[in-house]
């Protein structure tokens, strides 16, 4: 039973199951395959555009080449977001905000949740995005309360 859903705008479905399994829905056998991996997140941007980030804050995309999870080196996110235009945005939990460089095959930094006038103070939340210039971001208040950010770009 898949407990997560992410749906692209091409029909690309992905989900993971309560024990953090991945899937990925085969339009053509019109049955779900299981990608091999344990994540606690998943977003599919589009066919070619898969990310997830495991409990230990490891990120991953999806190579269709290989038809496996390979791990992003020398980064910790705790939320990522994948778009159908190539874009892909994550933030930590110290409210950082990254971007991925597809480039240089890194994430990055692009300011914290509070440099783009924000007014929630401490850190969790996580990040979401339409397109390059869309993204959207939720936090911890002091008080403990979850509060939506105002998007930039």
């Amino acid at each position: 039973q898949l407990i997560n859903l992410s749906v692209a705008g091409d029909g690309t479905v992905w989900g993971l199951n309560e024990w953090g399994s991945s899937y990925r829905f085969d339009r053509v056998a019109q049955s779900w395959v299981n990608v091999p991996g344990n994540l606690s997140g998943i977003s599919a941007g589009s066919a070619d555009n898969i990310w997830g980030v495991n409990s230990q804050q490891e990120v991953f995309r999806f190579d269709s080449g290989l038809q496996s999870l390979v791990q992003i080196p020398n980064i910790k996110l705790s939320s990522v977001t994948a778009t159908f235009d190539g874009s892909v945005f994550g933030s930590d939990d110290l409210t950082n905000i990254y971007k991925w460089d597809p480039g240089s095959g890194s994430f990055t930094y692009i300011g914290t949740i509070l440099s783009f006038g924000s007014s929630i103070p401490t850190g969790g939340g996580s990040i979401t995005a339409g397109n390059a210039f869309a993204a959207w971001a939720t936090g911890i208040s002091s008080y403990g309360y979850w509060g939506v950010i105002d998007s930039w770009f």
